[in-house]
């Protein structure tokens, strides 16, 4: 059995909003078993979101158009929001990421609003040069 990311990656994806941030490893165990590892980011701006509903083969809905996926404390899986403190923490950490990017942003507003080194240099010649 091959894997090739180039074709499984765009087909999660396509499920995605916005889409995941995914990191293909390869891995061999002792005993020669090849496995692939899907290492799935955390959200980097905002909560990712089922675009169109995941269905298994045999039919059975997986994941709904519309939900929110997310880490599950109880066990290592993904899974839909279970309970009120679920989306108090996912909501916790969309607010801490804006937070983030609110004061980068700022940090680098501060930075330009400087006058620069030959703006500043100017104004040390100002006297000699009048």
């Amino acid at each position: 059995m091959s894997f090739d990311p180039d074709i499984v990656l765009p087909q999660i994806n396509a499920h995605a909003v916005p889409h995941l941030d995914i990191t293909v490893i390869h891995h061999q165990r002792p005993t020669g078993e090849r496995l692939i590892v899907l290492d799935v980011a955390q959200f980097r701006d905002y909560p990712v979101m089922c675009s169109r509903p995941i269905v298994s083969d045999n039919g059975r809905v997986l994941a709904s158009q519309g939900r929110l996926l997310v880490r599950s404390r109880r066990t290592n899986e993904t899974t839909e929001l279970q309970a009120p403190e679920d989306l108090r923490e996912l909501i916790d950490l969309a607010v801490e990421k804006g937070l983030e990017v609110y004061f980068r942003r700022r940090l680098i507003e501060a930075a330009a609003a400087q006058p620069t080194d030959a703006q500043r240099f100017a104004v040390e010649l100002g006297p000699l040069i009048a």
